[in-house]
């Protein structure tokens, strides 16, 4: 008697197809070099290794990044029983055995076990049975058990009989009914009144008898009926048993996903390359029918799974739903919008909506309603769970009507800001996306948005829309689209001025974005100061704020005030320029271009003009430099002090300044060097002075000699 294991594809595109496992074992992995090769992304280069042994059937976890479960269990090594479902990645698979009896090759097939909760159900072909004795039948002679061939170690599945050396199985599935090879020792047909606990059989005698006649039918037929009878009545009153008393699964009107509908298909959830764990079906987590999937996520683990994309409109607005429950983690919701190249393929920049978390244990409804934004033409649904395991059921996807269609947005001038689900807002006009994904993370790192406080109706204010995460704590964090990079690219206003930024770039202290520029400008004045990153990201630019206070934004797009208040501050710069207070024009259009830069026109003349004034007064501190070094190499203090006085005068007419302050500069320069220059001059004056003196008071000429030290004390510095 030998068991022979094999492997039986339950997804993919080889869903059937059945892989003996010989007794060298198999490995299993994407690389040519294995036994059984799978290609599939969830599926590591060298996943596993099957191994038999006298014990039977094992499995090892070779390191693989999307892991090895048995049934909903994550293994590194474990036992497989016949009939257990095993996933290696998303891929599912269920290990089949036979046992062979001596040289008939008769089979036993033992019943499935393990997450599935059904039993195998073989198809057993029967002749028909004869059960009156023919009179040249030996009676049935019990054999000991000791003669009996040993099976191998084998767990018992429930529905079994015990007979000698062997386990009998007794399966059903939807009212069908099957047995393997009993023992040779005889039994009486079974019970047709008793439960799934007692046993059922059907002798070698019975068999026997099979072969030779075809005179009562009839009576084969009811013993088996009787026992399919007893097996349903045994599941239905099993509580254990996955499809025991089951909720019905209620159609979905619309759905825009049937193929992942209470995930009673085989279609499952496609995981991502970076996530630790993946979503995958069981009984375990059904909340209706017979499936839901699990994700089983440690405390630092997480898993997201999305469905395949279906195709959208611009203004549609999709309503998802799930049932879900978790424990000791939380679990979301999501609705994935994709932007779509001219290849087909998703581009970067796509609106993803989040419900709130859920962290209860009990069965709940989870449901969000997105718009599909102008430029998106493919949705998907996620699901996402951390820190915990996390069930999910009844998910679907469905184009919203009536309240169920209600979206959270509001209108700032010619645009529309629109909440994504419960944790983020997107700016939109007719037929562009401005920004997209404004959300607050808890951390740099995190995968989720916190829920913002506006997440219901939207007020706005003087003009701004406020947005807040719920709690006040976070890091803020969106994505500018084209259309304001082309119109005016970025700036980053503190107390330190107004910086444009093209590529990357960092600044600490920001308090104001400007994103665009004329028309397509949108303001966000922040709740406290921030450090702001910003890295290019195919056709627009992913934006970072990490916030030193409270996280927050207002969001401002309509700025009819403050193009008046601008249109008067250029007013004024020019009535400064003609006046000749340059120092009056230069600040005003300063205050223009950092404080109120909402008119393009305005923007471009200010920093013209500022720039042409600027240079003006440089040119006339270059000409004073000039005239300085031509004094200090002729010594020539009047020159000195008449540019002393020319830089001063400058200073004040470009007061305020950086042509005041360099002209002022000057002036103590040009100071200080003419009273070098006339401190030089007066100590060789007294030297000179000194040496007469000298000379007088040697040619005896004291008189003379008196009064030039009287010069030398009193007319000249220091005397």
């Amino acid at each position: 008697m030998q068991t022979r294991y094999s492997l039986r594809f339950e997804s993919g595109d080889r869903k059937g197809e059945t892989v003996s496992i010989g007794s060298g074992g198999l490995t299993v992995g994407r690389k040519p070099s294995n036994g059984l090769v799978v290609a599939d992304a969830s599926v590591s280069g060298s996943h596993a290794r099957l191994a038999v042994d006298a014990e039977g059937l094992s499995i090892k976890d070779l390191g693989s990044t999307n892991g090895t479960r048995v049934g909903t269990e994550r293994v590194t090594e474990a036992r497989l029983q016949p009939g257990v479902t095993l996933y290696l990645g998303n891929v599912k698979f269920e290990v089949l055995a036979t046992v062979e009896f001596g040289a008939t090759g008769a089979a036993v097939a033992p019943s499935r076990q393990g997450d599935t909760g059904a039993f195998a159900a073989e198809e057993l072909e029967l002749e028909e049975l004869d059960l009156e004795a023919p009179e040249d039948l030996p009676a049935p002679v019990p054999v000991k058990s000791a003669q009996a061939p040993a099976m191998p170690a084998v767990a018992r599945p429930r529905g079994t009989r015990q007979e000698g050396a062997h386990q009998v199985p007794v399966e059903a599935r939807s009212g069908t009914a099957s047995s393997a090879r009993p023992s040779e020792a005889s039994a009486p047909l079974a019970d047709p009144d008793v439960s799934s606990e007692e046993s059922h059989s059907v002798s070698a005698a019975t068999l026997a008898r099979a072969k030779k006649s075809s005179k009562a039918p009839l009576f084969a037929v009811l013993g088996l009926v009787g026992v399919g009878v007893g097996l349903w009545f045994g599941l239905g009153r099993d509580e254990d048993n996955p499809v025991a008393r089951n909720r019905p699964v209620a159609p979905l009107a619309g759905n825009l996903l049937p193929e992942i509908w209470s995930f009673e298909g085989d279609a499952e959830l496609r995981g991502v390359d970076d996530a630790t764990e993946s979503w995958l079906r069981s009984p375990s987590a059904r909340h209706s029918g017979n499936y839901g999937v699990r994700a089983d996520a440690s405390a630092e683990a997480w898993a997201l799974g999305r469905s395949e994309g279906v195709e959208v409109k611009d203004g549609q607005v999709l309503v998802a739903t799930a049932v879900v429950r978790t424990r000791g983690g939380a679990v979301r919701l999501g609705v994935e919008l994709l932007r779509l190249g001219a290849d087909g393929e998703p581009r970067a920049g796509g609106v993803v909506a989040w419900s709130a978390p859920h962290g209860s244990d009990e069965w709940t409804e989870s449901k969000l309603a997105v718009r599909v934004p102008p430029g998106h033409a493919r949705a998907r649904l996620v699901l996402l769970a951390e820190g915990g395991s996390a069930d999910a059921d009844d998910a679907g996807l469905v184009i919203g009507t009536g309240s169920d269609a209600a979206i959270a947005e509001a209108t700032l001038g010619e645009t529309r800001a629109v909440v994504d689900g419960a944790c983020a807002l997107h700016l939109e006009e007719v037929y562009r996306v401005l920004f997209s994904g404004l959300r607050f993370l808890a951390g740099r790192d995190a995968r989720a948005p916190l829920p913002l406080e506006q997440s219901g109706a939207l007020q706005v204010s003087d003009g701004a829309l406020a947005l807040a995460p719920a709690g006040g704590g976070g890091i803020g964090r969106l994505r500018v689209g084209n259309a304001l990079l082309v119109a005016g690219g970025i700036a980053t206003s503190g107390k330190d001025g107004t910086q444009r930024h093209s590529g990357d770039f960092a600044r600490d202290g920001v308090e104001t974005l400007l994103l665009g520029g004329g028309n397509d400008l949108v303001r966000l004045r922040l709740a406290s100061p921030a450090r702001v990153e910003g890295r290019p990201e195919e056709d627009g630019m992913e934006l970072l704020a990490t916030f030193s206070g409270a996280a927050g934004v207002a969001l401002a797009a309509e700025f009819g005030a403050e193009r008046k208040a601008a249109g008067d501050l250029a007013h004024a710069a020019r009535n400064a320029a003609k006046a000749g207070e340059r120092g009056k024009a230069i600040a005003t259009w300063s205050r223009l271009l950092d404080e109120a830069p909402y008119d393009a026109a305005l923007v471009e003349e200010g920093g013209r003009a500022r720039s042409e004034l600027v240079e003006a007064g440089f040119l006339e501190l270059r000409a004073m430099r000039t005239r300085s070094e031509q004094a200090r190499f002729f010594g020539l203090a009047d020159m000195y002090a008449r540019e002393e006085r020319a830089a001063l005068e400058l200073a004040r007419r470009y007061e305020g300044s950086e042509v005041a302050e360099q002209a002022v500069a000057l002036a103590r320069e040009l100071g200080a060097s003419r009273a070098s220059l006339l401190t030089t001059r007066a100590a060789a004056e007294r030297g000179r002075l000194e040496a007469v003196r000298d000379a007088l008071q040697a040619a005896g000429a004291k008189s003379l000699a008196s009064k030039v030290d009287a010069a030398i004390r009193g007319a000249v510095p220091g005397g």
